[in-house]
């Protein structure tokens, strides 16, 4: 049985935890903190309509625009092709969140399951890839994780490592033999580690470490 116990401090490569492969499966980025601010700020209620003022107020006269510059307007431009994509990155973050299979929402399109596999498994990378390039998230083979299987907790984590111990492993994303049901991004199984079938499979994943100055030195070398 392999074991990490530095968990995310392992430097070679290892299994996934069970919230990193959903990540992955979902096609997920990091966002900016601008982008997650005006998430927050799009999930509260708008504000009160305030009541329109009965007495008049004097309209001040608008002052003349000045002529912009070629810089200013370049500046412009680019300001708004910025908020553009990150109009586009919110979106396609949002839209992912709420994916049902591993790279969109057609089974057929994405994943060898029951219905179309032919009873075996298939070989990777004939179904369409997700946007970050991962093929058979959903379906082929079921992918073990590091984590111990337990129910969730109740509380909102970040980067959670699963259960200290157990008796079974997570496994994700369903197989060629599986039914659609069992292909979806949020569907969970479990085995014991030493279970082995042609059902079951697995990828790798390896921690990016920041790199040290000596590194950085060395990169510099080459």
């Amino acid at each position: 049985q392999v074991q990490y116990p530095k968990g995310y401090n392992c430097k070679g490569y290892r299994l996934p935890t069970e919230a990193e492969w959903e990540y992955a499966a979902r096609g997920l980025f990091p966002l900016t903190e601008e982008e997650e601010a005006a998430n927050r700020a799009a999930e509260q209620p708008p504000p009160p309509v305030p009541l329109e003022r009965e007495e008049k107020v004097q309209e001040k006269p608008k002052p003349k625009k000045k002529k912009k510059t070629k810089k200013e307007i370049a500046k412009e431009k680019e300001r708004e092709k910025k908020r553009k994509e990150s109009l586009q990155r919110r979106k396609d973050y949002a839209e992912r969140l709420t994916w049902i299979f591993a790279g969109g929402e057609k089974a057929d399109e994405v994943a060898w399951y029951q219905k179309n596999s032919k009873k075996m498994p298939q070989m990777v990378g004939i179904k369409k890839k997700s946007p970050i390039g991962l093929y058979d998230m959903s379906g082929n083979v079921w992918e073990w994780c590091n984590d111990w299987y337990a129910p969730y907790p109740n509380t909102n984590t970040v980067d959670p490592m699963g259960a200290k111990s157990g008796l079974y492993k997570v496994l994700r994303g369903g197989s060629w033999a599986s039914g659609v049901r069992d292909i979806r991004i949020v569907n969970r199984f479990r085995r014991y580690p030493t279970a082995r079938n042609n059902q079951t499979g697995f990828r790798l994943v390896r921690t990016k470490f920041p790199e040290t100055k000596k590194q950085t030195k060395e990169d510099n070398k080459k």
